[in-house]
């Protein structure tokens, strides 16, 4: 006869788990008001605001809400929660391998098995539609991140010997590619999400379990501490983190209740501050785009997520099967909310509608929780009056501010500025409301009032930087922009190409960046730079002793190579460069052209040791193969190039390295092989004269005139002037 046990509204009828068919919902009040708050943050978007990004994220809010309730609402048993864990697994590897395959080029530039990594992976990207978009890093990897837990957790709880098999071969593939990533973020959520699996794999040793996360607090708040005071300022993601979370604060000022808007944030950024596509953080990030209640929903997780944690800390309350399911979920939201530290990558970002999906097996499993009270201590119902009025005191100025931020009410700002004296935002909005009728002098004394009320405030102090310099008053405004820490502002006005119209602009921001902060290296070698193309090498040189004097470093060195005037002392920059950073493939290929055909030996010898670096470093085998075939050496050019060529990876067009090689089998007499690279060549560079000679000569090597003219033809066409071209034109005329 089957017995029946009843387990946390989990029934099991002979191993057989059937979850009941009444939901909590327990999520559904917090899903609920994220779509809330996405629906009431369209407001700010009439005044000043892009719909269209709007409507994206609007989009994608709605569609995460559906995809939360098909899955809490359909899935209602153990079985089927395996197996859209098992389709999760499956699907996440996939997207773990196409997006590593797809991530943005620059990325490709990393060295070592990271590079190697990239490199094999990227043939896979003619799977995708050539329009697929390109997807950063840190983005994919916070997605893989968030959902490996629930991978890690079926591995290790999962019933069937096939399943643990399985999701441990998934969770090895996507934890290796979330290391090969490089982002703290994910890694901080990766770190996350295996301590909240280590919290439950303890569950049945207590003590132990008291005693290691004893010894994790005691060395993670230390590593904390150094990391917000020595590593994290030094970060420079287009603005300092630190800086960027403040202006992030001010611009929630401006929309408490709101938010600045769906998708609003880059565009409202600018007048807080250095402009960024997100606020690196996923709890402001909430705010500014879903408002208060997207920033109250997102709590209301974590509260959920704590109170699970805890209350299922011991696991007897489990039923075996929903184990990987729910203990995954839970650590996958830790990990979620880990990388939500210092990157944005859900709630309205381009991964959204896949955040919901933890919420959902959570709601899906039915957990029950004891009530929840704010106060253990019974409070008499009159105490409640005085802290509403005092609440009201506080949040009628604030909504108040929203409201003139959207409908842009000078009237509105005098009144909250009365009515709110701690608050900047209506000084702030009183001054900007004054420059756009022309009053500076009103502006300024708005601008100069708000200062006094936040000392720190970035606009502010710009603004007030720019009124001194038009008063001739430089050495205040520099005071302003030392306080504002703007060099990095300076430095991404003048992070353009210099060219002639804009250089003497981008000089002064860099110089204005070194006044500001003297020891800005970065300032410093975008001068040098300066310097450089606008022909004033002596300039360029002083600055870069000066600063190799003060803080030598290999990509100064590399620097000061390239301004060398002459050969040897080039040399001898590049091979300092090396000793400061041996791992850099690109500086050992700089120091073989700089060898070149003169020290042909020594140039192959450091071309190779680049490839040993980086084995599919582009550059290096070009290099290498021309070196061969002005040696005289086109076999060794050829299998050189004939194999970089397969693998079909290149960081830039592969033009030159087809060229190369149709010149190497012209030197062989492989004259069908040398038509067709120099035709793939002209496919990759259409604009290539060199790939159109190498071309002409290959048909008329082969003895085709008629093809050989169209591409000396095409030579003139580039470039007029061909003596090249004109001549072998004139050839086959006398003998055509």
């Amino acid at each position: 006869m089957a017995t029946v046990v009843t387990v946390n509204s989990i029934t099991s009828v002979s191993d057989k788990p059937i979850h009941r068919l009444a939901l909590s919902g327990r999520y559904d009040k917090v899903v609920w008001i994220y779509l809330a708050g996405a629906l009431f943050a369209l407001l700010p978007v009439f005044g000043v605001g892009s719909w269209q990004a709007a409507f994206v994220r609007l989009g994608l809010a709605a569609s995460s809400v559906v995809i939360y309730f098909a899955i809490s609402r359909f899935f209602r048993t153990t079985v089927r929660l395996t197996w859209l864990l098992l389709a999760i697994s499956g699907g996440l590897v996939i997207v773990a391998i196409l997006g590593t395959a797809q991530v943005n080029t620059t990325s490709l530039r990393l060295s070592g098995l990271n590079y190697q990594i990239y490199a094999a992976l990227a043939p896979l990207r003619k799977l995708l539609p050539a329009s697929f978009p390109h997807v950063h890093q840190n983005v994919l990897a916070g997605l893989l991140a968030t959902f490996v837990p629930p991978v890690l957790a079926l591995g290790w709880w999962g019933q069937r010997w096939w399943q643990r098999l399985y999701a441990g071969t998934c969770a090895v593939i996507v934890v290796g590619l979330i290391i090969v990533s490089s982002s703290r973020g994910a890694l901080i959520g990766l770190g996350a999400g295996i301590l909240g699996l280590v919290w439950f794999g303890l569950a049945k040793y207590p003590r132990l379990r008291s005693v290691f996360y004893l010894t994790v607090l005691i060395l993670a708040v230390p590593a904390l501490v150094f990391l917000l005071l020595n590593v994290l300022p030094g970060v420079d993601n287009g603005t300092n983190r630190l800086q960027l979370w403040q202006n992030t604060s001010r611009l929630i000022g401006d929309y408490p209740f709101t938010g600045a808007g769906l998708g609003q944030f880059e565009l409202q950024s600018s007048i807080h501050g250095l402009p960024d596509k997100h606020a690196h953080n996923l709890f402001l990030q909430s705010w500014v785009e879903f408002g208060l209640a997207g920033f109250v929903a997102i709590l209301l997780l974590v509260l959920l997520v704590a109170r699970l944690l805890w209350q299922y800390r011991r696991l007897d309350e489990i039923a075996v099967g929903q184990k990987p399911i729910m203990i995954g979920a839970l650590c996958g939201l830790l990990a979620m909310f880990g990388d939500g530290l210092v990157e944005y990558g859900s709630w309205g970002g381009k991964f959204a509608p896949a955040f919901l999906v933890l919420p959902a097996l959570l709601t899906a499993c039915n957990l029950t929780l004891p009530p929840f009270h704010f106060a253990t201590i019974p409070v008499h119902k009159w105490v409640w009056l005085p802290l509403g009025v005092l609440g009201m005191f506080l949040l009628v100025p604030l909504l108040l501010i929203n409201v003139g931020s959207i409908v842009s009410s000078p009237q509105l700002f005098e009144v909250t500025a009365t009515l709110a004296p701690w608050n900047a935002t209506p000084l702030r909005s009183l001054g900007r409301l004054a420059l756009q009728r022309g009053d500076e002098v009103a502006a300024q004394t708005y601008y100069t009032a708000a200062l006094t009320r936040d000392d720190g405030d970035w606009k502010n102090l710009m603004l007030s930087a720019d009124f001194a310099e038009k008063q001739a008053n430089h050495a205040q405004a520099v005071a302003y922009w030392r306080k504002a820490e703007a060099a990095t502002y300076f430095i991404q006005q003048a992070n353009q190409p210099s060219q002639s119209a804009q250089s003497q602009t981008n000089e002064k921001d860099l110089k204005l960046a070194l006044e500001i902060q003297p020891d800005n290296l970065e300032a410093a070698q975008m001068l040098v730079g300066i310097y450089a193309s606008t022909n004033r090498k002596a300039a360029a040189q002083a600055l870069l002793q000066n600063l190799l004097a003060q803080r030598p470093t290999a990509s100064l060195y590399e620097q000061a190579a390239s301004l060398a005037t002459t050969k040897q002392q080039g040399i001898d920059f590049l091979q300092q460069a090396i000793k400061a950073d041996s791992k850099n493939s690109g500086y050992y290929w700089e120091l073989g052209n700089t060898y070149g055909l003169e020290q042909p030996d020594l140039a192959e010898q450091a071309y190779k040791h680049s490839l040993e670096l980086r084995p599919d470093f582009q550059w290096p085998v070009r290099s290498l193969a021309d070196l061969y075939l002005a040696e005289k050496q086109p076999q060794a050019a050829i299998a050189e190039l004939a194999p970089f060529i397969a693998k079909g990876f290149f960081i830039e067009s592969p033009g030159p390295e087809y060229t190369i090689l149709a010149e190497a089998y012209l030197a062989t007499n492989n004259y069908d092989a040398a038509v067709s690279a120099a035709q793939k060549a002209v496919q990759s560079s259409p604009y290539s004269v060199k790939a159109f000679l190498t071309l002409g000569d290959s048909w008329l090597s082969k003895g085709d005139k008629i093809q050989a003219r169209t591409a000396y033809q095409k030579v003139l066409q580039l470039e007029p002037n061909n003596t090249d071209a004109s001549n072998k034109l004139e050839e086959i005329g006398k003998n055509g």
